[in-house]
């Protein structure tokens, strides 16, 4: 009688315990702008005509894509359309692929990233859909980056909705790579749509914040007509801020639901350590001998796709350990690169082992340097300027194995080119034939150092997270 008794006590006491650990653990757990607003049952939005700019990978803490929570939602009824962006609204169109509109449970997508018109002008669709809402939702998957064009796509069509007078909430996520800052910048007139803040290469903030610091710090874009003061003044732009979010950690360092995983948020970004990978290593894409190996055409022996960790040479170096060796030597802090094989392709790996000390803007410009002297190295000059569509396409080797050969004869990439490098000074040093020193290395480093000091100060009013 005594002995069940105390079993009965130790198993209510044992259930009172698991209650309690999982009470706290589901209090602290990650909340999605997407989960704060169904908690508040969709209150902020009743009423209201809504076209919502999303995408798959923008889920829920349960893995429910947005779009699916608000068709299952109370306020159905109030969807006038869905907007997409670049990759469309599965997220799986290959980079730069026209997008079509199409249709979701009867209600119109509309697609902002239709590739029209000429590479001056935006692949942004103006569309009139717009005048027939009252508030733009917006829930995007961002990764830190400021050539990645979901927070271009947001940017315009924040524009839009201020000229029409239109609401804008916008449902606050994560970035991926936390608060970290890193050139290089953005210069004002090489902006398009890969790029469209003249912002540091990681601007460490929230698609949240990025919406705050548009209309609180606008800037003009070239391709688009300049807001007034007065429309600033009046823009209607909230944010539903997330819950539990540690602003300073990358996204493995959050704490999600147990049952919570990484959504790719375009294709080539399939993991989360591509997307570390990523912070360094696009501008590579278009300059130099450097080329990663997308998801779609390689897999590495574990079947895991490396994007932006694995990358060959474009002039079939074959032996990768001397290209390894000279990286190595350069001693950059929390990376190592190593000799690697991804099916046929020999090729070296970026293992980026102490995001706390790596620094990607060094490592890129370090990268840059090797890179430059291959072509030295075997006496090959190529000579480009990107800085107008005619230097693009002059080339004095032309080649169709070269990079800037085979990028600048695609339609529309001339303006892709500048903005994932973003800034002339780069452009210009790594478009002659002579090595990249040390010294101009180190002397812009410095520079970019004092920008990012400055950056980091102009955007404190727009934080959202301590």
């Amino acid at each position: 009688m005594v002995l069940d008794r105390l079993i009965k006590v130790l198993s209510l006491g044992c259930l009172c315990c698991f209650a309690f650990r999982f009470y706290i653990h589901t209090q602290d757990t990650l909340k999605f702008g997407i989960d704060v607003l169904k908690e508040e049952e969709f209150e902020r939005l009743n009423g209201q005509k809504l076209g919502i700019l999303t995408h798959a990978p923008a889920t829920d803490s349960d893995n429910v894509p947005t779009y699916k929570v608000f068709l299952n939602s109370k306020i159905k009824e109030n969807i006038v359309c869905f907007f997409s962006p670049e990759h469309g609204l599965s997220a799986t169109a290959k980079a730069g692929e026209r997008v079509e509109n199409e249709r979701l449970d009867r209600i119109p997508v509309c697609s902002l990233y239709r590739n029209e018109g000429s590479e001056k002008e935006p692949k942004y669709v103006p569309t009139e859909q717009f005048k027939h809402i009252d508030t733009l939702v917006v829930d995007l998957c961002d990764v830190g980056v400021r050539c990645y064009t979901y927070i271009t796509c947001m940017r315009f069509a924040i524009e839009q909705c201020i000229r029409y007078g239109k609401r804008v909430v916008v449902l606050d996520r994560p970035n991926p790579l936390g608060r970290k800052l890193s050139g290089p910048f953005m210069d004002e007139d090489l902006q398009g749509y890969v790029g469209g803040f003249c912002i540091p290469h990681l601007h460490g903030m929230t698609i949240g914040e990025i919406a705050m610091f548009l209309v609180k710090h606008y800037q003009k874009h070239p391709w688009l007509e300049p807001l007034t003061s007065e429309r600033l003044r009046k823009a209607s732009v909230e944010i539903v801020k997330m819950e539990n979010y540690r602003p300073n950690a990358l996204w493995s360092g959050q704490k999600f639901k147990k049952s919570y995983f990484w959504h790719p948020p375009s294709p080539n970004l399939p993991n989360f350590e591509s997307c570390l990978a990523y912070s360094c290593m696009i501008p590579m894409q278009i300059y130099g001998n450097f080329k990663t190996i997308l998801a779609s055409e390689r897999e590495s022996e574990s079947g895991e796709a490396q994007p932006f960790r694995f990358f060959y040479m474009y002039h079939k170096v074959g032996n990768a350990e001397p290209i390894v060796k000279g990286l190595n030597e350069k001693k950059l802090a929390g990376v190592e690169f190593k000799v690697a094989q991804n099916g046929e392709t020999g090729g070296i790996l970026l293992n980026i082992t102490d995001w706390e000390k790596f620094a990607p803007d060094v490592c890129m410009l370090r990268m840059m340097q090797v890179d430059k002297q291959l072509d030295i190295d075997k006496k090959r000059h190529n000579k480009l300027s990107i800085l107008s569509e005619e230097g693009f396409k002059t080339c004095t080797d032309w080649d169709e194995a070269l990079p800037f050969s085979r990028f600048a004869q695609r339609k529309g990439y001339w303006s892709v080119a500048r903005g994932l490098i973003g800034e002339k000074s780069l452009i210009e040093v790594l478009s002659n034939s002579a090595p990249l020193s040390d010294e101009w290395i180190s002397k812009h480093l410095k520079e970019w150092k004092e920008r990012t000091q400055a950056f980091k100060e102009e955007r404190s009013d727009c934080l959202l997270y301590d």
